[in-house]
């Protein structure tokens, strides 16, 4: 079942089984990046939500907004992100996806194991699911 969360003529913000989705499209300034992402977490958090796919294959972003997400929004919420699992889908654009890369790699240098970058939406919404059934078929009495 998918609920739509909230949709705009640059975004899409919704929720399919247990995955919030957000669909950018063209070019998002800052208010509009930082209200996204304050949305994702309000609703991730009241809904008891922690994998996101971020589909950022037709998104134009402004440098403000790639700093805006590495200086404050990563760093300020750790604790949510840690718990969770987030998927992004990167765009064609070499620069965007230097600017996801590079942010996630000041980020955590040593890297991430709940975030993963993929070229596809499928690829990204295959690894979200297999999230669950990796964590619930470990064996432990070997």
């Amino acid at each position: 079942m998918e609920i739509l969360i909230k949709e705009d003529s640059n975004y899409t913000i919704f929720q399919k089984n247990d995955i919030v989705e957000v669909v950018w499209k063209g070019s998002i300034n800052l208010e509009q990046h930082q209200y996204i992402y304050h949305k994702l977490l309000t609703y991730s958090k009241a809904n008891s939500i922690n994998k996101w796919l971020l589909n950022q294959q037709k998104m134009m972003i402004h440098p403000k907004s790639c700093d805006w997400v590495a200086n404050d929004f990563l760093l300020s919420n750790q604790d949510i992100i840690n718990q969770g699992y987030c998927a992004i889908v990167i765009p064609d654009s070499f620069y965007v996806e230097l600017s996801i890369r590079n942010i996630l790699a000041k980020v955590y240098p040593h890297g991430n194991m709940r975030i993963f970058v993929f070229k596809t939406s499928k690829a990204a919404l295959k690894w979200l699911n297999d999230q669950d059934s990796q964590k619930d078929s470990f064996d432990f009495s070997a």
